[in-house]
């Protein structure tokens, strides 16, 4: 486990990227400031069986990524947006940044990382958001209503 102190020493990068709402707005090249997700899946050395992780947030919120996309160079934890701390609207403390998924995978106030060896729907996908979120191929909702109720009964 991190503590605060500990994350902050770790070595930091910053991000230029765009950033897409699934209510069809984006916002370019936006400065995301925090440590690579790399550094921490190294650190954490998890199971090489995981394939997805949960990224875990006050108030219950989640959101599930595959390993592949939260590995990417441009994925990071961040503390900092546009050469400030992030203020409470964008995730302060801390932001988990994907800029190639929509924005609700960039979950704020992340408490929590969960390794898992399934994939599993977080708070979004579980009301009917897509369980990837690509927003080039426009994945924003279940194509299919029955495999929503599934998920849902299932929880």
């Amino acid at each position: 486990m991190l503590t605060w102190d500990d994350f902050m020493n770790l070595p930091r990068i910053e991000v230029v990227a765009d950033f897409h709402c699934v209510t069809r707005w984006s916002k370019q090249n936006m400065l995301w400031e925090g440590v690579r997700t790399k550094t921490i899946y190294d650190l954490v050395e998890p199971d090489s069986y995981a394939k997805y992780l949960m990224i875990h947030c006050m108030e219950g919120y989640t959101t599930n990524v595959p390993i592949e996309d939260f590995l990417k160079e441009d994925c990071l934890f961040a503390c900092n947006l546009n050469g400030k701390p992030l203020e409470p609207e964008h995730g302060f403390p801390l932001r988990h940044v994907i800029p190639q998924l929509y924005a609700w995978k960039s979950a704020k106030y992340v408490y929590g990382v969960e390794f898992m060896l399934e994939d599993e729907p977080g708070y979004w996908e579980l009301r009917g958001y897509h369980i990837h979120g690509d927003p080039w191929k426009e994945e924003r909702f279940w194509d299919d209503e029955m495999k929503v109720w599934e998920i849902r009964k299932k929880k």
